[in-house]
Parts: C-alpha cells; sequence; structure tokens
C-alpha cells in the first residue's frame, strides 16, 4: 500500500505543476516544460493506477493501463528533446524537429510489436513478458535505451556543447542547469533500471524521475540573476577562514583556560580578553586579505557614507570627478554612463568611460514600459531572461549594446524620465548579484540627485559673485515649491508661503487634481538641513506623483511613501507632514496626520478657532505605517479657515526665549478670517519675524485652505 501512495504522490505533484503552468503559459518556457508535464503526469497516473489494480488482481485493465504509460514515455521523450532543441536555439531546428518525431513514431511500433505487457502476480511481483527485438535484448530494455536514456544522454550534451556558443549569462547559465536537471532524472532512470531487476517495485519510481527534473526546470527558469561561481567559491572560503577556523580558536582558547582555573569571575575575564584579541585579529586578517578572497564585508555602509559627502557646490567638473569614481571603487564595475534629458526630452550624455556619447529619445516605448511599471534597476541578463521584457526586449537590448553596459537605472520625476545611470561589467569578469542589484536600488536617493544636479542646476553659468547654495535654492526649492496644480472648485480657495533658514530646505507644499471631484493636498517637513533636505523632498514629491498614477487607496499612497522613505532615502530621513483631500460635492476634508504639528481649524457659525490635530505618526520610522494610519474628516461650511503649519513656526523663538507658540497662531487666524488666504499666510509669517527681531533659523511653511461660498 505504500508503494501505491507513493504512485498516487507523485501524480499528486505533476498534475499540481501542470496546472501552474497551465495558468502561467504567456512565456515561451512555461509552454514547453507544460508539454513534458502533462504526459508525465499521465505516466504517473498510469504506473498508479495499474499498480493499484494489480494488487487487486485487475489484470486485463491494468495490461492496457500500463501499456498506455509507454506511450505517455514516448510523447514526453520527444518533448524533452524538443525543448532542448529550442532553448539551445539549435540550427536547422525544423529539419531537428522532423527527425525527432519520425524517431519517435518508430517508438509506437516499438511498443505495439515487441514491447511485453507490464504484469503482476504474486510470485514474481511486477515484470514484463519478454519479447526480444535483437538476439539477447528485450523489446522494452531496446525501448529503455532509446526513449529513457539515449534522448536525455542526448538533450545533455546539446545543452553542454550550446553554452559554449551563446553569448548571454544568463542563457548558458539556464542550459547549464537545465541540463543538470536533465541529469539528474536520468540519474533516477538509470537507478530505477538497475534494482528493477532486484526489486520489482522499483518500476514505480519512474515518474519521481519526471517529477525531479521538472521541479529543477521551474526553479532554472525562474531565475533572473546569474551565479557567480567564483563568489560562491570566495564566500565559502570566507566563511571557513575567517567564521569557522576563528571560532575554534575561541573554542579552543575557552577550553584551555577552563582547564587551567576553576574560578568562574577569571573564566569570564579572561575568556571574554581572550574573544576580543581573537576578533581583533580576525578582522585584521580579513582586511589584509580581502583582495585574495573577496571582500569579507557589505559595502553599502561605505558606499551611503561616500555618497553623502558629495559636495554640489563645487560645480558641475566636481560632480563628475567623484561620482563616477565612488561607484567603480564600491560596485567594482568597469565603467559608467550618466545621461540626462534636454528640453526636447532627449537624453544626452554628460559623461562617459568609453568615449561614446550617446543620444536617446526619453519617450522610447522602453522607458515609457519601465515608468509605468516603477522599474527603477533593470540588468542586461533580466532582460534576456524575464518574458515579461519581450514587448521592449529588443530596444533595451540596443541600448545596452550600444553603450557596453549591464545595468540600466533610471531617474523620474512623476511620469517624466529625466535621465539615466549605465553600469558597465564587473571588474574580474565577475557578475552582478542580488546583493549589487539591492544597494543600487536603495542608493536611488542618490542617483536621483546627482541626475537631477546635473540636468537642472549644473548647466546654468553661476557667477562668481553669486553664492552657489543661494542660486542652487533658488532653482530648486523655487521650482519644485511653485509647481502646483491649482484649485478648480471656486467654493475653495487655497495658498501658500515657504521660507528656508539655510537657503536650502525641506519643507514643502503642494496641491494635486485628482478628477473633477477630488483634489489632494500636502504639507510636510523633511528631516534635516542644506542640501540633503531638499534634494529629499525633491525626491518625496516626485515619488508621491508617481504613485498617484496607480494608487487610488489614500492609505495605500501613505504606507507606499513611508516604505520608501524607510527603504530609499537617507538614513534618519524622516517626513512630518499631512496628507489631504479635498471632495467638491460634499465640502469634506479627510486628512491623514502624519506628524503635522498644528492644523488651526476657524469656524465661523462659533467664531472661534480650535485645534484639530488627529492621530498620525512621523513617516520613516517604522517599516510599516498602516496600523498607525487612521483617516479623519471634516465638513466645511462657509467661512471656515484651517491653517496648517510646520514646526518651525510654532518653535521659533524671540530674544527673550519666548516660543511663537500655537496660541498666536489661533489668535491671528481668528482676526484675520474674513482676508483672503494669501494674506492670512501672509500676516501670520510677518508676525513671526517682528516676533523674533531675526532671522528666521528653521523652515517655515504655512498652508491655508478657505471654504468661501
Amino acid at each position: 500500500m505504500g508503494l501505491i501512495f507513493f504512485t498516487y504522490f507523485c501524480t499528486t505533484l505533476l498534475f499540481v505543476n501542470s496546472l501552474y503552468l497551465s495558468f502561467h503559459q504567456s512565456n515561451r518556457i512555461n509552454v514547453l516544460l507544460n508539454k513534458i508535464t502533462v504526459p508525465a503526469t499521465l505516466i504517473a497516473l498510469c504506473i498508479a493506477v495499474s499498480v493499484h489494480l494489480a494488487f487487486y488482481e485487475q489484470t486485463d485493465i491494468q495490461r492496457i493501463v500500463s501499456t498506455c504509460a509507454l506511450f505517455f514515455m514516448l510523447l514526453a521523450s520527444y518533448h524533452i528533446l524538443d525543448m532542448v532543441f529550442v532553448i539551445a536555439e539549435v540550427k536547422a531546428y525544423k529539419v531537428l524537429q522532423k527527425l525527432n518525431a519520425v524517431f519517435h513514431i518508430m517508438g509506437i511500433g516499438l511498443i505495439i510489436f515487441y514491447v511485453g505487457r507490464f504484469q503482476w502476480n504474486a510470485l514474481r511481483g511486477f515484470y514484463f513478458l519478454q519479447r526480444d527485438i535483437l538476439p539477447g535484448m528485450s523489446g522494452i530494455r531496446f525501448f529503455m535505451y532509446l526513449y529513457i536514456f539515449l534522448v536525455p544522454v542526448l538533450s545533455i550534451t546539446i545543452c553542454f556543447v550550446r553554452m559554449f556558443f551563446v553569448k548571454s549569462n544568463i542563457h548558458r547559465q539556464q542550459l547549464f542547469l537545465h541540463g543538470f536537471a536533465i541529469a539528474i532524472g536520468l540519474a533516477i532512470w538509470i537507478a530505477e533500471n538497475h534494482y528493477f531487476l532486484v526489486f520489482s517495485w522499483a518500476f514505480a519510481f519512474i515518474p519521481f524521475g519526471y517529477a525531479a527534473m521538472l521541479a529543477l526546470d521551474n526553479s532554472i527558469f525562474s531565475l533572473t540573476r546569474v551565479f557567480d561561481i567564483k563568489q560562491i567559491i570566495f564566500g565559502l572560503i570566507r566563511f571557513i577562514v575567517f567564521t569557522v577556523l576563528f571560532a575554534g580558536a575561541a573554542g579552543f582558547t575557552t577550553s584551555m583556560i577552563m582547564q587551567v582555573t576553576h574560578s568562574v569571575g577569571i573564566w569570564m575575564a579572561l575568556i571574554t580578553l581572550s574573544c576580543v584579541i581573537i576578533f581583533f585579529i580576525r578582522n585584521f586578517v580579513a582586511g589584509k586579505l580581502e583582495y585574495v578572497f573577496g571582500k569579507t564585508a557589505d559595502y553599502e555602509a561605505v558606499l551611503d557614507a561616500e555618497l553623502q559627502k558629495l559636495d554640489f557646490g563645487k560645480g558641475h567638473d566636481a560632480v563628475l570627478g567623484a561620482f563616477p569614481k565612488i561607484m567603480k571603487q564600491h560596485i567594482t564595475c568597469k565603467g559608467l554612463d550618466i545621461l540626462v534629458s534636454d528640453e526636447n526630452m532627449n537624453l544626452q550624455t554628460v559623461y562617459s568611460d568609453f568615449e561614446h556619447h550617446n543620444s536617446l529619445s526619453s519617450n522610447l516605448a522602453c522607458f515609457e514600459y519601465l515608468l509605468n511599471q516603477n522599474n527603477i534597476v533593470i540588468t542586461k541578463t533580466e532582460l534576456i531572461a524575464n518574458y515579461l521584457y519581450e514587448s521592449i526586449r529588443e530596444e533595451l537590448l540596443d541600448i545596452f549594446e550600444t553603450t557596453q553596459t549591464e545595468i540600466l537605472i533610471s531617474m523620474r520625476e512623476g511620469q517624466k524620465l529625466i535621465g539615466c545611470i549605465l553600469l558597465a561589467t564587473k571588474t574580474h569578469s565577475a557578475e552582478y548579484t542580488p546583493y549589487d542589484m539591492r544597494i543600487l536600488s536603495n542608493m536611488y536617493s542618490y542617483f536621483f540627485l546627482v541626475v537631477y544636479y546635473l540636468r537642472n542646476i549644473s548647466k546654468q553659468d553661476i557667477t562668481a559673485t553669486i553664492d552657489r547654495e543661494v542660486e542652487m535654492s533658488d532653482q530648486i526649492i523655487g521650482s519644485i515649491q511653485n509647481y502646483k496644480d491649482k484649485l478648480a472648485a471656486h467654493r475653495f480657495s487655497m495658498d501658500s508661503i515657504a521660507y528656508s533658514a539655510h537657503q536650502l530646505g525641506g519643507d514643502f507644499v503642494d496641491y494635486i487634481t485628482l478628477n473633477e471631484k477630488r483634489a489632494m493636498f500636502l504639507i510636510g517637513d523633511v528631516s534635516g538641513k542644506g542640501l540633503s533636505a531638499s534634494m529629499s523632498m525633491v525626491i518625496l514629491k516626485s515619488i508621491i506623483h508617481t504613485y498617484l498614477q496607480t494608487i487610488s487607496d489614500f492609505k495605500e499612497l501613505v504606507t507606499k511613501v513611508n516604505r520608501f522613505i524607510k527603504d530609499n532615502l537617507p538614513r534618519g530621513t524622516f517626513f512630518a507632514g499631512i496628507f489631504g483631500i479635498i471632495d467638491f460635492p460634499t465640502n469634506t476634508i479627510y486628512y491623514l496626520n502624519c506628524g503635522i504639528p498644528l492644523m488651526s481649524m476657524y469656524i465661523s457659525s462659533y467664531k472661534n478657532v480650535i485645534e484639530i490635530q488627529g492621530e498620525g505618526k512621523v513617516l520613516g520610522f517604522v517599516k510599516n505605517i498602516e496600523p498607525f494610519l487612521k483617516v479623519r474628516k471634516i465638513t466645511m461650511h462657509k467661512g471656515d479657515v484651517i491653517v496648517f503649519t510646520t514646526d518651525g513656526l510654532l518653535e521659533a523663538t524671540n530674544l527673550k526665549g519666548e516660543r511663537f507658540g500655537s496660541d498666536r497662531v489661533d489668535r491671528l487666524l481668528q482676526e484675520n478670517s474674513t482676508a483672503a488666504v494669501p494674506q492670512i499666510a501672509r500676516t501670520i509669517y510677518n508676525n513671526l519675524l517682528d516676533f523674533i527681531l531675526r532671522k528666521i533659523d528653521d523652515d517655515v511653511t504655512v498652508l491655508v485652505l478657505k471654504y468661501d461660498e
């Protein structure tokens, strides 16, 4: 009964795999695999049923079912060889396909005339009625040699030979691993054939060979990254040398100390001291040998620190001198290209390590596809291997070939491509690893900063008489803050002011028309000062516009923004602000408070000001912000006014150390409630200046929303 259970179990596995492949036939590989999986499933089912019937002495039906299993083996064999012809891209495929068909049609005659039927009895167990096709060669053995052994061997040979003729690393890897998968199945079938003479039940293991081969193939063809064998070997060596050996040294030292003394206090002191000494020796040795065994530590922290040090105030040449050097040192690529879009939306080369200058249209279909899919980083190997890119493969491959590069990092502002960075192959013929790809995605904010600077800032003539930082502030903050939609509904009016304390700041305001009935507004403060905060603000505003292209759920938007801040912006970056939606038909404001310090509302019917805070957590502190998000709503009536401010206004102090505070904002709002929104915002800011009697110390942003009708 155990054998019956096993055969049905293999059948179930193959059936489930066939169902999966049937529902995922959008790529060629899955179609080919399913053509093998379907007959393999039928083979397993026939053998399972045959074994089941044999135990219950239903010999007539059992003989028919077992013969069907042989026909399905023939069909599976045909598709195994056909798949190899396809993925190996052999020449004269159509001719070989016809020969393959003829070869397997011959097998039908072999089964009918020479292969005996599979039977079972209590004395002999499972056996075939022997019919010799040649002297000393039974029909079933001849069948097994041709279609169960010869076809896999031929398939493996084709895979391994074609490896040396394909250009793509991922394709070469797939051929090798597919050949290996067939070899695993072949090993199982050889073992089954050998042990069948001793253990008659071994025949039931034939489906297991198909299951093992197909399971490996499913994993192989889902890979979109190339394994770097050298890195795997070096990683193993590093583990043995720098972990196992030194851990052994620490353990040996501990045992020696425990033999020398019986004092627990002395034990702890000496063991701690010895472990510290061994730890420092280990790090010293690892540092000295890192170029022998490959780097022993990740480079993310070092790369992050180096990119943070980029000084954009030194000008165009300094940035183009420092940035590529940092990238080539830590990413260990042979070179890179930087392209930025011009006024005609063409990508122009501003830096290249290969002495070529390319011009690409940013309106190409491949770039549009990447923007829609929100793909930041794509590799040449992934492009070749992943069926999702079939529609744009040729176009992107042409770019990779033209630029002699392997990786494309695209920079976007909303749905507009503003530039890209292309990385060449790694030094020493190494492959880009999943770790490299993760780091490139995590460093996106720095790459965006560089491209944005080269596109919008450095190309301007900055004279010596004008401070570079001020100039950049005017261009970055001014352009970003002034780029807002206008409220289309006449019943509402909105205006804002924003001033930076240190030329460059992280406060921002935005309002975005969603449709005829709704609009979104945002006010926020990105942590930090100067260039870092302002560029984080630029990136954050851009990513919000990007997410709004595909996200309609309010909480999902804020959740994704929080995750982006946590994963992609420099460490220690936080956002305190508010996300609000105005529903014009109902005069309702829906909002999510994410740490905004003040929301004051003047209610005209009561002639009074109240503070409406809600609940919320600053974005960027925790990875999952969703449990802390609660959508609140306010219904506005004629004459109602809401003021939103960042902490720079409330925390400003005068010469006596007194805070400006929310009470002054509330009073000014009540006194000026009938004024237009620009005047209300300006009055609050002017009162702040009169209060502190000096320049502001922190960024100040005020947003005023009023229901006029």
